[in-house]
C-alpha cells in the first residue's frame, strides 16, 4: 500500500548545505557583475547579460534542487530507486524557473530601488541574487520530494508506519 504525502523535511545539514550553495552562487555572480561592470560594455548590453545569467543561475539552481529534493525522498522511503528526469518533471521545472524568475526579478528590482549609493547597490545585488537563488533551489528541493513522493511506490509496510 502506499503512504502519499510524506512530509517534506531536511536534516540541519542539507539546510546547511541550500544555505552555502546560496551564499556561494551569490558571491560569484557578486564577482562576474564587477569584473563586468569594469569594462567598457555598453549598460544597456550588460543588463541583458546580467539577466540571461541569472535566469540561467535560476533554472540550474532549481533543475539541482529537484533532483536533490528526490533523491533525498528516494534515500529516506525508497533507497534503491533510480531518479528519472521524466517529461512531466521537465515542464514542472520549466513553469517553477519562469515563476521564480520573475519573481526574482521584482524582488531585485524593489531592492536594488533602495540603493543610494554604489556600495549599497552591491550589498543589495548580493542579497537578492542569493535570496533567489536559495528560493529557486527550496522550490526545487519541494518539488522533487513531492515528485517522489508521487511516483514512487511502498511496498514495505514496517517503512510506511515510520
Amino acid at each position: 500500500m502506499k503512504d502519499h504525502h510524506r512530509p517534506f523535511q531536511l536534516t540541519s545539514s542539507q539546510k546547511w548545505h541550500v544555505a552555502g550553495y546560496g551564499g556561494a552562487v551569490a558571491v560569484a555572480f557578486f564577482v562576474l557583475a564587477m569584473i563586468l561592470g569594469n569594462t567598457s560594455i555598453n549598460i544597456d548590453a550588460l543588463a541583458i547579460i546580467y539577466l540571461f545569467i541569472f535566469g540561467l543561475v535560476t533554472g540550474i539552481s532549481l533543475r539541482l534542487g529537484t533532483k536533490r529534493g528526490w533523491t533525498y525522498y528516494a534515500a529516506k522511503y525508497q533507497p534503491d530507486a533510480r531518479y528519472v528526469f521524466t517529461k512531466s518533471l521537465k515542464l514542472g521545472v520549466l513553469w517553477r524557473v519562469l515563476a521564480v524568475w520573475f519573481a526574482g526579478r521584482i524582488v531585485s528590482t524593489i531592492l536594488l530601488n533602495q540603493a543610494e549609493s554604489d556600495f549599497s547597490l552591491g550589498v543589495l545585488l548580493l542579497v537578492s541574487i542569493a535570496l533567489v537563488v536559495v528560493t529557486a533551489l527550496y522550490v526545487g528541493l519541494r518539488y522533487g520530494w513531492r515528485s517522489a513522493d508521487n511516483m514512487l511506490t511502498n511496498d514495505d509496510p514496517a517503512a510506511a508506519s515510520t
